[in-house]
Formats: C-alpha cells, structure tokens, sequence
C-alpha cells in the first residue's frame, strides 16, 4: 500500500495498484472506509483529460462544473472521489498541480505525446511535452 495525502485537508489514505489497473483506495479514520477504482475509469479519465487543464472538484456534494469530481461523480456514481484520485494522478505523475485563479486544479500530461502505457513518473509525463 502507498500512503498519500489529500491536497487540501493533508488527511492520509493508502492505495493499492496504479493508473491503468483496478485501484483499491482505503480512506477515513484508521482507513476503515474503501472504494475500488476500475482500469476502465483510469483510461476513460485519462483519455477524456490529456492534455487539458480542468478543476479539482473536490467537493463530495456539488464539484465545479467540468471539473475531474464532476466527471467521476458522473461515471461512477461516488462523491468525493477527486480527493484521492488527483493526489494519485499527480503522484503517478499523469497531472500536476495548476491554478486557474477559480482554486485548485490539475494540469493533465498530454498522453499522445507521452507514449501508449503512459508516464510512470512526473518527469516523464512532462518531459514530451
């Protein structure tokens, strides 16, 4: 498991797999709580953000329109995912952190310029751009 942390609150949460495979993530006091993120919804994320520049979204409730929790709440019917899933994409090294004067958000790696598996780090994301 590989410990992360939020980007807002800094609260911790453990994950299992990667970008591209079926992710566990374990979150909440003592990670008691746990969500199962599809290889389909990697790619389809991935395929519907290279590139761009789109709001964080964290909010479990109402995320900004356009936003990555927008986009996941739609797919997946889970609210509040972005929080763990923007501190993974960035980690794994498929975004980076932006700001857009509207709050937080990622800056995705343009994946057709990255290869067919994708980066494994930021430096390789960022590095064909």
């Amino acid at each position: 498991m590989k410990e992360l942390y939020t980007l807002s609150r800094k609260e911790p949460f453990y994950y299992e797999g990667s970008v591209g495979t079926d992710t566990t993530v374990l979150f909440g006091e003592d990670g008691k709580a746990k969500v199962r993120i599809k290889a389909r919804i990697w790619q389809a994320l991935l395929d519907e953000f290279s590139g761009d520049v789109a709001p964080l979204g964290r909010s479990p409730r109402s995320p900004s329109p356009g936003s990555l929790g927008e986009w996941l709440l739609k797919k997946t019917r889970r609210r509040g995912l972005a929080s763990y899933v923007g501190p993974i994409l960035i980690h794994e090294g498929y975004a980076e952190l932006a700001e857009n004067g509207q709050g937080t958000c990622l800056k995705f790696a343009d994946l057709s310029k990255a290869g067919e598996k994708g980066p494994q780090t930021q430096e390789a994301a960022y590095a064909a751009e």
